[in-house]
């Protein structure tokens, strides 16, 4: 806290109190530096939590197989260091700073959170044992990402809240920040929900909305997902979740899409992948926590 307040009070300090500063990125998951930023800032500050869709935040990570893990610990486990011709490209790629592991010089990579100990990467919402941990797939760590950024989000909120049974509330300071919250599954609905945001804020005329940044190659009916749903539902069951934790994270509010163009399933089929894997894992299953598709998808053989 004290290090934030030296370092953005001298940058606002100079300036007019009509100046915006708009910050983005991730490291900003890294230890508690919303939490100070919010508790610093207070009535000053907006946040802006844009979710999507989880299966699609794992997939980002792990499509190209460059990350399998938001952790740093060992980088050359995970990082394929034969993708970068010399070491400036390789920190170039990485931005957040080297480390020396085994005499040899690695980055973290860029999402920098972790619940694995020894990481001291600060504390998580959402704790997981090592061991745990380490028998996650790829795609079952970037799932616990997205569910620790949003439970995260959850409690964020939650220290402004008189009416929360949060033990750490906050009370008077600087004022309580304003939420806002995009979520989006596909272009339009992320467009839809920045053009609210920016109603809601009092923006200038909305400009064109330009993707700059592709991420994997999708091919319509070319993914098993069945095969992400039997995953994420392991995952679920070996968090063991309160059932508080799961309201927060996979209520009907929050439902988990599964009505991919790219899934090579049809709906009865995904609806009884559901069904069957949820009791294998001893979960409830809840149709109104499940976006399917919308008709029977004609079989492709």
């Amino acid at each position: 806290m004290t290090s934030i307040q030296s370092q953005t009070g001298d940058v606002t300090a100079s300036r007019r109190s009509s100046t915006t500063y708009i910050d983005l990125g991730h490291f900003h998951n890294r230890g508690r530096r919303l939490e100070c930023l919010a508790k610093y800032f207070g009535d000053r500050s907006v946040f802006i939590h844009v979710r999507r869709n989880r299966y699609n935040i794992a997939r980002s990570f792990v499509g190209k197989g460059a990350l399998k893990t938001p952790c740093v610990v060992d980088n050359t486990m995970y990082v394929d260091n034969t993708m970068y011709k010399t070491e400036k490209e390789h920190t170039r790629r990485f931005k957040f700073g080297k480390r020396r592991i085994r005499n040899r010089t690695e980055v973290s990579p860029t999402v920098g959170i972790c619940p694995r100990s020894r990481e001291n990467a600060g504390p998580v919402d959402l704790p997981v044992s090592d061991a745990i941990w380490d028998a996650f797939t790829p795609f079952q760590r970037f799932l616990w990402y997205a569910d620790e950024m949003e439970h995260r989000w959850y409690s964020l909120q939650n220290m402004f809240n008189n009416d929360s049974n949060s033990d750490h509330v906050i009370v008077g300071l600087r004022g309580v920040p304003s939420f806002y919250e995009a979520t989006w599954n596909d272009a339009d609905e992320l467009k839809k929900s920045v053009s609210d945001i920016r109603n809601k804020l009092s923006c200038t005329a909305e400009m064109e909305l330009k993707n700059k940044h592709p991420h994997v190659e999708h091919r319509d009916r070319a993914l098993n997902c069945s095969d992400q749903i039997l995953q994420d539902l392991e995952y679920r069951k070996l968090m063991g979740y309160s059932k508080e934790q799961m309201d927060v994270l996979f209520s009907r509010h929050l439902p988990q899409h599964v009505d991919s163009e790219e899934c090579i399933e049809r709906r009865d089929e995904l609806e009884q992948n559901i069904r069957k894997y949820s009791a294998m894992h001893g979960l409830e299953y809840d149709d109104r926590q499940w976006i399917l598709p919308g008709e029977l998808n004609p079989r492709v053989d």
